[in-house]
This record gives structure tokens, C-alpha cells and sequence, in this order.
């Protein structure tokens, strides 16, 4: 049976049958346990106020997200703004995840260059393995919590929030949030571009900032050829214009590539833990 064709049968059966045949399918192994937040999704998607301007944004995120339901890993550089404190704080790092088991490598372009991270939530009792660079090197690769202080030095988000899934997952929940909420502008531009890649841009703006809208304005970018989303800009409300606080760019983005076990391995020779 497909990616697809399960994805159709779990958000029919939820949205014909209830949550509790979709729990139950998963439960007895007919289908992913990735699927069941999907038809969650979903569900909530079709029970949303039609008429909302957020409604036909979730649903283009939705066929996104049950694409991405497809891809079972892949690698790219991601390029990411992030304000850390008062800082704007500008990485470039190779990523390789795999979905299921689910497992990431990072090896950092700039700054930092050379850095090599290894997570997977079931291993390393959830923690990080790293191997830095220079006279830092000489430690040898450390154990750290992706959580802890350390690591929230250069990152808003844990690595536990990383990859393409998460970040459309959680973007949606918030959509679906303010679904909720009126004084909301929503602007479709079918055909832009990132460099040379075309993609189609959803810009989301509120006027007036109150206590259940967290961004002031989003830009989602979603690639024309694969309709994957391949980038998020977030702006928070500020005077006296909005200031970038989040911006991720998965870009040179190659899916279903076949990583394998070796990939995920401190082991590996072409590493260097």
C-alpha cells in the first residue's frame, strides 16, 4: 500500500468514522503514527469556519504536508536567521534526516564550519552528540541536552523541532488558532521566486497586535515543481516597523535519497566524532 493511498484511508476513516478508527488503525499497525496528527489536521481543517481568509492557506499547507508524508528523507542546506536575545544570529548547515527511525545529522558551512552534530530521540538517552572544531576538538565529541542551556545559546527551537514536517505541523496549529480571529490579511503570489527557484508565497499580516497572535506577519514559500514547502519567515510586532525573528531556508533540497544506518553512525569514516 502507498504513502498516499494510507494517508487517503486514514483521513477518511477519521472523517467518516470518527478518531477512534483512526486510533485504532494505528494502533493495530495498518497505518503510520505519522498519519494520525495529519487527520487531526484535517479534521480540524473541515470543521473550520469556511468562510475564514485562513482556510484555503491551511488547505494548501495540507496537500503540502500529505505530499511530505512521501518523503522518507532527505538532504539539503538549510540556511537559518534566528533572534537569539537581541542578536540575529545567521547559520548554513548540511542536514540529512530520516523520518522513521528518526535521525539527524548536521554538519555546519558557517559559522562554526565543520561542527557535526548526531540526533535520534531514542539513542543517546535523547541527547546530542557533537563534535566541534579546533582546540574544542580535543575533548572529543560531548553528550548535550538538546533542551539545555548550552544548546539554547544559538537556537530558539530544540534540534528535537527540526525538518520539514515540524515546522509545517506547527505552523498549522497556529493557523488553525487564529482561525479563530478576525483583522487578518491574507496575500497569495503564485509565481515568485527564491534565486532561480520558483515557488508560490503566502503572506500572512495582522493589523493590530493582541495576546493570541504571536507573529505580526508570515511568509510561507512553497516550490512550484514539488509543491514542498522550502522556506518560513516570521516578523514579530515592532515600532516602528515588524523585526525578523525567524527565517528557514531549506534550500538544494534532494528527497528520498536512501540514507542508511551509516549515515546516522558516529562510526562513519567521512565523519569525525
Amino acid at each position: 500500500m502507498t504513502t498516499k493511498s494510507t494517508a487517503a484511508i486514514s483521513r477518511r476513516l477519521w472523517l467518516q468514522q470518527g478518531a477512534a478508527a483512526a486510533v485504532a488503525a494505528v494502533s493495530a499497525g495498518l497505518l503510520p503514527a505519522s498519519l494520525l496528527a495529519d487527520t487531526k489536521i484535517a479534521a480540524r481543517i473541515a470543521e473550520a469556519d469556511g468562510s475564514h481568509a485562513l482556510v484555503p492557506v491551511l488547505k494548501l499547507a495540507a496537500k503540502s504536508l500529505e505530499l511530505l508524508e512521501q518523503v522518507k528523507d532527505y538532504e539539503a542546506v538549510v540556511i537559518k536567521k534566528e533572534m537569539v536575545g537581541d542578536t540575529l544570529l545567521t547559520s548554513q548547515m548540511q542536514i540529512k534526516l530520516r523520518e522513521e527511525p528518526k535521525d539527524v545529522y548536521l554538519k555546519f558551512i558557517d559559522p562554526h564550519a565543520g561542527r557535526e552534530v548526531l540526533f535520534s530521540p531514542n539513542k543517546r538517552n535523547g541527547m546530542m552528540l557533537v563534535h566541534e572544531t579546533g582546540i574544542a576538538s580535543l575533548v572529543g565529541a560531548l553528550e548535550i541536552d538538546p533542551t539545555g542551556d548550552i544548546a539554547k545559546r544559538e537556537n530558539r527551537y530544540p534540534i528535537t523541532k527540526i525538518g520539514l514536517r515540524n515546522l509545517l505541523t506547527i505552523l498549522m496549529e497556529r493557523w488553525l488558532t487564529e482561525t479563530k480571529l478576525t483583522g487578518v490579511d491574507v496575500k497569495f503570489y503564485p509565481e515568485a521566486k527564491i534565486g532561480m527557484q520558483s515557488c508560490k508565497v503566502v503572506h500572512i499580516t495582522y493589523a493590530e497586535q493582541r495576546p493570541e497572535v504571536r507573529y505580526q506577519s508570515s511568509r510561507l514559500y512553497i516550490d512550484n515543481t514539488t509543491q514542498l514547502p522550502v522556506r518560513l519567515q516570521n516578523w514579530e510586532f515592532a515600532k516602528p516597523e515588524p523585526v525578523l525573528v525567524e527565517d528557514y531556508y531549506y534550500s538544494n533540497f534532494k528527497a528520498n535519497v536512501g540514507l542508511k544506518d551509516a549515515d546516522f553512525d558516529p562510526e562513519n569514516s567521512k565523519y569525525n566524532f
